[in-house]
């Protein structure tokens, strides 16, 4: 299992600046989606800020 939102995000989908690293984990979206659901909102907002600098740093202006 992955440690973090943002480990799991970026093995489904990758982001703006890596691609989606090999794993040899079976992936399921609706396992992602159950655990966003439960997440923090820190962890989210950690999350949003790795995958997506720039589109995190728009929102905090």
């Amino acid at each position: 299992m992955h440690t973090t939102p943002t480990e799991h995000a970026r093995c489904l989908y990758g982001d703006e600046y890596r691609a989606t690293p090999e794993c040899d984990r079976d992936h399921r979206e609706h396992h992602f989606v159950e655990a966003l659901t439960i997440a923090d909102a820190d962890s989210l907002l950690v999350m949003l800020r790795e995958l997506s600098p720039l589109l995190a740093r728009r929102g905090t202006r």
